[in-house]
C-alpha cells in the first residue's frame, strides 16, 4: 500500500461508475467555466464567480500549481457518456503521517440530485483508503449548505461542531464560521463492504 504522500508521484485517476475522476487539463476551461461563474453554485464557496475564460483558464494554472507544489488535488469528474466536464473535487491540507486531509467539492448545477456527487465521493474515499491509506477526512461546510450537509451524513461524516472564523467570503469580504464534519474512514468503510 503506498503512502499518502505518494499521491504526488502520479496522480490519482479514478473511474467510478459513469465517471472519471482525473486531472484538471487546460481543455476544461469551457466546461468548467459554467460551474465556476454561477453565482448559485458558488453561494457556499466563498469566491466570486468568474467573469470570462480567461479568469477561469488561470483558476486551471493555479490548481495545476497547487499539485505540482505537493499541496492540493483537484479531481475533475468527467461524465464519460459526455465527455463533459461537470464537477471537482479537492483534498488539501494533506498530513501523510497522520493519514488525514479535507475535502471539498462543487458540481454543476444542471447535475444536482441526480446522486452523482455521492457516487463518487464514496467511489474516491474507497480509493484513497484501500490505495493510499487515508484514514480521517474532514469537511468545512458553510452554514445554510443543507445539500451539502446532507451529502455529509450521507457518506457517514459526522458533525463535530462550528469552527469560528475559518472561512473567508471573497464576495462580502467576511470571515465566516463553518461547520466541521469528520469521517473515519476504517469504520465506514466496513459498514459500506456490509451494506
Amino acid at each position: 500500500m503506498a503512502s499518502l504522500k505518494t499521491v504526488f508521484r502520479k496522480f490519482p485517476e479514478v473511474a467510478i461508475d459513469h465517471y472519471l475522476l482525473r486531472e484538471i487539463r487546460e481543455d476544461d476551461a469551457e466546461d468548467l467555466f459554467e460551474l465556476y461563474s454561477d453565482a448559485e453554485t458558488l453561494q457556499y464557496e466563498g469566491m466570486i464567480p468568474l467573469q470570462n475564460l480567461d479568469e477561469m483558464k488561470q483558476l486551471i494554472a493555479d490548481i495545476q500549481n497547487g499539485y505540482e507544489q505537493h499541496k492540493t488535488l483537484r479531481w475533475i469528474i468527467e461524465d464519460q457518456c459526455s465527455k463533459k466536464a461537470i464537477g471537482s473535487i479537492a483534498m488539501y491540507y494533506i498530513h501523510p503521517w497522520q493519514r488525514t486531509a479535507c475535502m471539498g467539492y462543487a458540481l454543476n448545477r444542471s447535475c444536482w440530485k441526480q446522486g452523482i456527487m455521492h457516487t463518487c465521493m464514496k467511489g474516491l474515499l474507497q480509493h484513497l483508503y484501500y490505495n493510499y491509506h487515508l484514514q480521517h477526512v474532514l469537511l468545512t461546510i458553510w452554514p445554510g449548505n443543507l445539500a451539502s450537509m446532507a451529502l455529509a451524513a450521507k457518506l457517514g461524516f459526522l458533525y463535530q461542531g462550528m469552527l469560528p472564523g475559518s472561512g473567508y467570503n471573497a464576495v462580502t469580504k467576511t470571515k465566516v464560521d463553518m461547520c466541521a464534519y469528520c469521517l473515519a474512514l476504517s469504520y465506514r468503510i466496513k459498514r459500506w463492504e456490509q451494506e
